[in-house]
């Protein structure tokens, strides 16, 4: 239900964000990775609880690794 509601302004959005690019502001990698994820969850960008359980999860264990 949500998703329809907002589904046109998230893909105004992502418009928005493409046509602004700043350069110099994180590193490549991270632009890529972040690029990554909006690219896959640009319909909807808010994670399911086990998507962010399993994020949280993959962070730590970088962190501790």
């Amino acid at each position: 239900m949500l998703q329809k509601k907002y589904n046109g302004y998230l893909s105004n959005l992502r418009k928005e964000f493409l046509k602004k690019r700043k350069k110099g502001k994180l590193p490549k990698d991270a632009r890529l990775i972040l690029l990554d994820w909006w690219n896959a969850h640009c319909r909807w960008p808010y994670p399911t609880v086990i998507a962010l359980a399993d994020s949280l999860f993959s962070f730590l264990l970088r962190l501790l690794g």
